[in-house]
């Protein structure tokens, strides 16, 4: 028996400066990434997208070097973290819709928790 696909938005841009990267799971969705999953035999549902929090673009904008956005990505990833957990407990497969490569954080802790050994596909544009 297949897993049903939980698909999973996290629309961060902390972990880097270049704005819209945060559109990139409602992007996926609207070109139709739900549909063609299910055309192709898998049942898939869409729990919408991890809350994120509020971005002080200012500050965004003028950091320059080392460690940048740690309490933001630090809640993000926890948040992530959890809502992938809780897919894998359900017995769904998770896939992260994203969002900037700082949601590997969340993602990654999410599925550890259940598997000793794991694999990462990344797709990046």
């Amino acid at each position: 028996m297949n897993k049903i696909i939980e698909l999973i938005g996290a629309p961060t841009t902390f972990g880097q400066k270049k704005l819209g990267v945060n559109l990139g799971p409602d992007a996926i969705r609207y070109a139709g990434v739900l549909p063609r999953l299910k055309r192709i035999g898998h049942e898939v549902i869409d729990t919408g997208n991890v809350d994120v929090p509020p971005v002080d673009i200012e500050k965004f904008m003028s950091q320059q070097e080392g460690l940048q956005n740690y309490e933001e990505i630090l809640a993000f990833s926890k948040s992530l973290k959890e809502k992938v957990s809780d897919s894998i407990r359900q017995q769904h497969f998770p896939v992260i819709l994203g969002g900037d490569h700082s949601l590997a954080i969340g993602s990654i802790s999410g599925v550890a928790e259940h598997y000793d050994h794991l694999g990462v596909i990344w797709y990046d544009a």
